[in-house]
């Protein structure tokens, strides 16, 4: 449960700044402070397509939880994949 949590955490960490890191201007660091990222994809959300500002910051925060997500799941379908083939005799 730790290591699903660790891995979802630094999955989405991982992404929000890759993300940072190919939004406009290209392969800079403008923000620094994960809540300005999110933030400015928010905003960036809201001002393309038109709707709320929170509303996108909860678009921002789903579309960015997906990999990290997948991840956890195909990481704990592994885990019990080995510990049930390790109790076979």
């Amino acid at each position: 449960m730790l290591l699903s949590f660790l891995v979802f955490i630094l999955t989405f960490a991982f992404t929000l700044y890759g993300v940072e890191y190919v939004m406009d201007p290209f392969g800079k660091f403008l923000f620094v402070n994960p809540i300005e990222i999110l933030g400015s994809l928010a905003f960036s959300i809201a001002y393309v397509t038109g709707i709320a500002p929170k509303i996108a910051l909860f678009i921002a925060v789903a579309f960015l939880a997906i990999p990290a997500t997948v991840l956890v799941i195909v990481l704990t379908r592994n885990i019990k994949r080995k510990r049930k083939n390790k109790f076979k005799l």
